[in-house]
């Protein structure tokens, strides 16, 4: 209960000092977000799961993207118990923002970030020596954290141009055989349909006699699906038989 009524109160906080009564002037491109809209109205509604990847999402893709860190900062600690993940982001938040009472509100969570983590530490009378150390050490992993991120992001990328580009070879360069009347190689006869061409003209045309139409079809099967559906262009192996 009292999670939820600390984040609504942040929630009040950031609309306040945020945008204020003209939306329009004081709105930044992080608000114009629509993950960034989206996570306040989850937040709202207590889909906090939702929040956390939608504004994960908007700080990717902004340069700076101070409430979407303050906000994040504050599920990691209020709803994951994530004390290390909600001091990086309070800190980016803190040096983000260019408002200075924001930037207060900013530290002042980040001290309450402090506080709960130094908690869960065994030797708490060393916590103050260790706090520095700790603080690099959050940051040194939320920064690898999100350059990986954003080198996944980057692949996904590049695998989507990958498929594109194989999908214009594979058209560009189609795998049936080369188109001709027919041809002869060493162990296999090819022919291309004609217009007007069935089975049975095939195979006179080849062994003299329309009743060999079966054998063509069965050296075709993988190509051919009915024996009546012969397409022109279309490439067919003409087997060796022995013709009666």
């Amino acid at each position: 209960m009292f999670s939820r009524l600390y984040i609504s109160l942040l929630l009040l906080a950031v609309t306040f000092f945020g945008y204020g009564c003209d939306v329009s002037s004081r709105m930044s491109d992080e608000g114009h977000d629509k993950n960034y809209i989206s996570a306040v109205q989850h937040i709202k509604c207590g889909l906090h799961d939702r929040a956390i990847y939608e504004l994960n999402d908007v700080i990717r893709h902004h340069e700076k993207s101070p409430e979407s860190s303050l906000l994040l900062a504050t599920l990691l600690m209020e709803q994951r118990d994530d004390y290390i993940g909600a001091m990086y982001f309070f800190q980016k938040s803190q040096q983000e923002y260019k408002d200075e009472q924001k930037a207060n509100l900013a530290s002042q969570m980040l001290c309450s970030a402090k506080k709960k983590f130094l908690k869960t530490l065994p030797a708490q009378e060393e916590t103050t020596q260790n706090e520095y150390e700790l603080m690099l050490l959050a940051n040194s992993l939320k920064s690898q954290n999100l350059a990986l991120r954003s080198q996944l992001a980057k692949s996904k990328d590049e695998i989507v141009l990958l498929k594109q580009q194989l999908a214009s070879v594979s058209t560009n360069y189609p795998t049936e055989l080369p188109q001709s009347n027919f041809q002869k190689t060493k162990n296999v006869t090819v022919h291309e349909v004609q217009p007007g061409d069935s089975l049975a003209k095939i195979s006179k045309k080849f062994y003299g006699k329309e009743q060999y139409s079966s054998k063509i079809f069965e050296a075709n099967k993988n190509t051919l699906k009915s024996p009546n559906k012969l397409k022109v262009g279309q490439q067919l192996i003409i087997p060796n038989i022995n013709v009666d």
